[in-house]
């Protein structure tokens, strides 16, 4: 089964943090990393950009047009995510919740659905 587990916010989740707390997150989230591709459950692992430099396209009478803001609010904006191939959901809620712990923040796991084909 693969899950979807992924974590949120924008830097100001960084601010009153030490550079020293810093350095220990990227250490923590890299071993997850290592963690994952040495069992074999790790099929993708992604950071993305700040949410600031976001942008959504909107339909308006419609017409699309682009608008240079993120679609929610950047704290609560998609920061990054690991794509799991486990035994079941079980053992990527134990993985999610070895983040939300060191991360003391909100991870959200979802259920990636099989591919499905039209005939």
């Amino acid at each position: 089964m693969q899950f979807i587990i992924m974590t949120f916010g924008d830097r100001s989740g960084l601010e009153g943090r030490s550079k020293g707390w810093v350095l220990e997150m990227l250490a923590f989230l890299q071993g997850i990393d290592e963690e994952l591709e040495a069992s074999g459950e790790l099929v993708e692992q992604r950071s993305l950009a700040d949410p600031s430099e976001g942008k959504t396209v909107h339909m308006d009478a419609g017409l699309p047009y682009t608008a240079n803001e993120p679609f929610v609010a950047p704290a609560r904006s998609l920061s990054g995510y690991w794509v799991v191939e486990v035994v079941d959901e079980a053992r990527a809620l134990e993985i999610a919740t070895e983040v939300t712990v060191f991360l003391q923040d909100s991870v959200e796991v979802r259920q990636v659905l099989e591919e499905r084909t039209v005939d």
